[in-house]
């Protein structure tokens, strides 16, 4: 399973608003992901912006979770780690079916200057650990 975090990117603050949580994300500009897209001018791939969110969701959620559906994403600039090696991650939306069984997610990324970089909505689910082996 790709894994993003700690590698790609660190969270380097976290904090709750209106019981939803900001994280401030840096990225590592010596990942080989930016040496391949694109070497001169490096830019964060949208797979990788999608992927980034899903992992926030679970380090909030605290669980493993599945992607099921991305209903919308809008890139609005461009996400480097030269431009914008730094930026916000909120999630605005989380809801849970009441069978436990989808979370729909909402969320910006805002660089430091308040500029909005990309807004997504996505439906994920509990993921099982176990589940193929």
């Amino acid at each position: 399973m790709l894994t993003l975090k700690n590698d790609f990117y660190k969270v380097t603050a976290q904090v709750e608003e209106g019981g939803l949580p900001r994280f401030t994300i840096k990225l590592n500009p010596q990942h080989f992901i930016f040496k391949a897209h694109f070497p001169e001018e490096p830019v964060t791939p949208g797979v990788c912006l999608v992927q980034m969110a899903k992992e926030l969701v679970e380090t909030w959620t605290n669980r493993p979770l599945s992607i099921t559906y991305v209903k919308n994403v809008k890139f609005l600039a461009v996400v480097s780690p030269v431009g914008t090696p730094e930026f916000d991650f909120q999630i605005n939306r989380l809801a849970e079916t009441e069978d436990g069984q989808e979370l729909a997610v909402q969320m910006t990324a805002t660089a430091m200057d308040k500029t909005t970089l990309v807004k997504l909505s996505f439906v994920c689910q509990p993921n099982d650990p176990t589940a193929g082996k």
